[in-house]
């Protein structure tokens, strides 16, 4: 049994802050396998960025706007000009390299690289721009076994670019759908590509970093931290595209939330940062970055 799993920055960092914002759920993709897109209203932004730059006076807040696609929201630039924290952006990159360039150059860019989605020529052009122009770039090659051959010569393809560039790290991220035929072999090659270790995990047995497919693994899936002591509220907290906080993804995915920013006032918003909560999810969890440990 896992004892203690939290991400490395909250290890290296007392005061980090995990801060999950979901800008928006449209998407340009919009992939069979994915279960988060859907098309919706744009909703007000500004006392979300006010709150998360309130939070960020006594923490070292880290922003990782997510989706959908967080690009797509029609003030994004707005959005990330007006954050004082640091800024991460999860992004399928098919904006254009034009649109790319008007992103100020120290955030950090993730960038997952759907295949039936994306032209491999100017997926590479914008690659080499990120590469040469921003502070940080994750690629997330996702891994459709349905493109199998594709799959693997992509990421062998990019996987050169950490020699090439000392900015960048390049990953494998498996696809889980029931049109994916995940075969033995599969598995074999997944597994024998990880070279994430961003996630610290303890046992009874075991003391070590490893990635996020791996802790999924031990788990035969999704992890379930039930009578875990978690640390969502006081180490971080989710924000879904209406504004409403959850202590983490599960329980937004379950409709449980802590306020809306867009109605509530201040008065309420700094007593969910006290302490931590134990997790009463009995059921598979979607969250690995917030710390946890058994009670």
């Amino acid at each position: 049994m896992i004892k203690h799993v939290c991400h490395r920055n909250f290890l290296e960092d007392e005061k980090y802050f995990s801060m999950h914002w979901s800008l928006t759920n449209n998407c340009n993709c919009r992939c069979d396998y994915c279960g988060v897109w859907k098309d919706e209203a744009i909703q007000p932004h500004s006392k979300i960025v006010e709150y998360i730059n309130h939070v960020g006076t006594t923490k070292n807040v880290d922003t990782v706007l997510f989706g959908g696609e967080p690009l797509m929201h029609p003030e994004v630039l707005t959005i990330i000009n007006s954050l004082k924290t640091d800024v991460r952006i999860c992004t399928n990159l098919n904006r254009s390299l034009s649109f790319l360039k008007q992103i100020k150059s120290d955030v950090k860019m993730i960038v997952s690289l759907h295949l039936h989605k994306t032209d491999l020529f100017e997926f590479a052009a914008k690659m080499n721009f990120l590469c040469q122009n921003f502070k940080f770039v994750k690629l997330k090659v996702m891994y459709d076994t349905r493109y199998r051959e594709e799959s693997q010569k992509t990421w062998s393809l990019f996987k050169v670019y950490e020699k090439m560039y000392d900015n960048i790290k390049v990953y494998l991220d498996m696809v889980y759908h029931p049109k994916c035929e995940i075969t033995e072999q599969d598995l074999q090659f997944f597994d024998s590509k990880q070279n994430d270790d961003r996630f610290y995990i303890q046992t009874d047995e075991v003391e070590e970093y490893i990635s996020y497919n791996q802790i999924r693994r031990m788990f035969g899936g999704f992890p379930n931290y039930f009578g875990y002591t978690c640390e969502c509220g006081l180490k971080g907290l989710f924000i879904d595209s209406n504004g409403d906080a959850s202590y983490c993804q599960t329980k937004k995915n379950h409709g449980q939330t802590i306020f809306n920013i867009n109605r509530d006032t201040y008065q309420d918003y700094d007593y969910i940062l006290n302490k931590p909560i134990v997790c009463d999810m009995d059921e598979p969890c979607y969250e690995v970055v917030i710390p946890r440990r058994t009670k």
